[in-house]
């Protein structure tokens, strides 16, 4: 039953998206184009594919026939980034809460911690990432996948992940989000020269170029998910 119940839970968000996107294709509305004053990340790069759900703290979601949900890093956070050495997985048969430490990625000797979207218990970790850290810079919605997790709560915490539109139009603002980012510590720690194209776009990677005390402030202010408000717990 839980299955069905997941997939059901998962068709009802995905045909509501759709039924708002018809919607405004009907009416003819213009959606309001969040990345007209962004440069350097393009958007169509970093959005997540048709049917994953994102949390604020910059892992994806996506749900598995099994009833299990499938998690990664998304693909703003990945460029961001830029070279990942070594991946730090979860224990299988690992609890964990929406919050907690689930996985990490070193660059030489500098971290970027993930924390699990959903309550729920580890259950497959991805062996090939373990070998090969480099599949999550290259496809992280793919191949880069991290690990699954059997949900405990998933229809409470779907509600504070997005998908389709929403999530779109939020990487929009998390890209823009980082470019005030990156312009402040740039003022304060550094030179912009190694980390801008020419035009002064941002490149990929910026954060490979980054002192230690940008990481951990891109820590603090990027991959830590927003609570969900109390009563999504009683």
């Amino acid at each position: 039953m839980v299955p069905i119940f997941v997939i059901a839970t998962v068709v009802v968000f995905i045909l509501a998206d759709g039924l708002l996107q018809w919607s405004r294709a009907r009416r003819k509305e213009a959606v309001p184009d969040l990345t007209a004053s962004i440069p350097g990340f393009e958007l169509a790069r970093v959005q997540a594919p048709a049917g994953l759900f994102l949390d604020s703290g910059h892992t994806w979601l996506g749900l598995e026939p099994t009833g299990e949900a499938k998690i990664g890093l998304d693909g703003f956070v990945q460029r961001v980034l830029g070279r990942i050495d070594k991946a730090q997985m979860p224990a299988a048969g690992q609890s964990v809460r929406r919050g907690d430490e689930l996985f990490s990625v070193t660059q030489g000797n500098r971290k970027a911690t993930f924390r699990s979207p959903i309550d729920g218990v580890v259950g497959l970790v991805n062996q090939a990432v373990v070998r090969d850290p480099g599949l999550i810079t290259a496809d992280p919605y793919a191949r880069g996948w991290i690990c699954t997790v059997e949900p405990e709560a998933l229809a409470r915490d779907l509600k504070v992940l997005r998908i389709g539109e929403e999530s779109r139009s939020w990487l929009a603002e998390e890209i823009q989000r980082f470019k005030d980012f990156f312009a402040t510590l740039s003022v304060q720690h550094m030179a912009l020269g190694p980390v801008v194209q020419d035009g002064g776009q941002l490149t990929s990677g910026v954060l490979e170029s980054m002192d230690d005390q940008a990481w951990d402030k891109f820590n603090e202010d990027f991959l830590k998910p927003v609570p969900e408000p109390d009563e999504l717990h009683s």
